[in-house]
């Protein structure tokens, strides 16, 4: 994925720009399958960490609360997909960026 090599170079307006258009081109292709949200949740977590990164937080929170639930959501109807806990502990820590008051 391009959004991640951008990360590397802490290209944080780069990684936003390049997952908004991933995030409008995914959803041309469907959004009514679990496995086309799960993509979009996916996507949607790259945003929020750009826009944290970018110290934009009230959007990052934004971008993130809904993911964080729908990630909690399929968490807790999943049986075996190994990804399952991965993409919400992304969510999950994209949205600790978003709040840095809470932070040990």
């Amino acid at each position: 994925m391009k959004m991640r090599g951008m990360t590397c170079s802490a290209n944080f307006a780069a990684v936003e720009y390049s997952a908004r258009q991933a995030l409008a081109e995914r959803t041309e292709l469907g959004t009514e399958a679990l496995s086309d949200r799960r993509d979009l949740a996916n996507i949607s977590t790259w945003v929020g960490m750009a826009l944290a990164r970018q110290g934009r937080l009230t959007a990052a929170a934004n971008t993130m609360a809904p993911m964080v639930q729908f990630e909690r959501t399929v968490a807790a109807q999943n049986r075996s997909d190994c990804w399952v806990p991965v993409d919400l502990a992304a969510a999950l820590y994209v949205q600790a960026l978003c709040e840095p008051g809470r932070r040990a």
